[in-house]
């Protein structure tokens, strides 16, 4: 999962704060797209977007929150509608991209499946886990078209397949860090391309330039 890094709350054209009414909260839209770049804070792949509220707008927690730029992220259709809903009460005992380093927590694998990072404590373990549970990160491989909203796991190793082939080239010389960086911002996968290229800080700083928001700690300074 991506750490990002939120901008400011966005301001109008007179140098306030947006404001929107809980029924117009999509009106952040753009600036989360300008923020966080078209990509599911959760699942990481390019799609049709939702504006997604952490706290769901729905439980007690969140029905003042609903037009707070601070309990917004960016969500596909099958994380947010599918899975996470209005599951979690708070922010509490999960893993945010917004506030952590949610990389750290999972370790991405070849086969497209996702694992918890054995390294972490127990705790960490366990929120790592709800957030699986949540967003639906690691569902089990279905090969049913009716089933689709379950192939992450394939797309995710379709990505792996295409960074391996762009670090065998890169390697050797046919490939610049530039045009690997245009490959990974147009199909996604932002953990996949640094697991890949891990120890390859050159790829690793222009990708992650690339991707807005992400995080300060993966990223060159722009």
């Amino acid at each position: 999962m991506r750490p990002v890094t939120r901008n400011g709350w966005p301001l109008d054209e007179n140098g306030e704060q947006k404001q929107f009414t809980n029924s117009n909260y999509k009106g952040f839209f753009k600036d989360l797209l300008d923020n966080f770049g078209f990509y599911c804070s959760y699942c990481e792949k390019p799609d049709n977007l939702d504006v997604e509220h952490v706290i769901p707008k729905t439980v007690p927690a969140g029905v003042a929150l609903a037009v707070d730029w601070n309990n917004l992220l960016l969500g596909c259709p099958t994380c947010n509608r599918d899975y996470k809903k209005n599951k979690n009460q708070s922010r509490a005992n999960y893993i945010w991209p917004d506030e952590v380093d949610s990389f750290r927590f999972y370790d991405y694998l070849s086969t497209g499946g996702l694992k918890i990072n054995s390294t972490l404590s127990q705790a960490d373990k366990d929120k790592a886990q709800s957030t699986i549970d949540l967003c639906g990160l690691a569902p089990k491989p279905k090969l049913k078209a009716s089933e689709s909203k379950d192939f992450l796991w394939l797309q995710r190793s379709q990505v792996w397949s295409i960074a391996e082939d762009y670090k065998s080239k890169y390697i050797m010389g046919t490939e610049t860090a530039q045009s690997i960086s245009d490959m990974a911002i147009t199909i996604g996968f932002w953990s996949v391309w640094i697991t890949v290229f891990d120890g390859v800080d050159e790829v690793i700083n222009v990708i992650s330039d690339r991707f807005n928001g992400t995080r300060t700690d993966y990223c060159t300074a722009p």
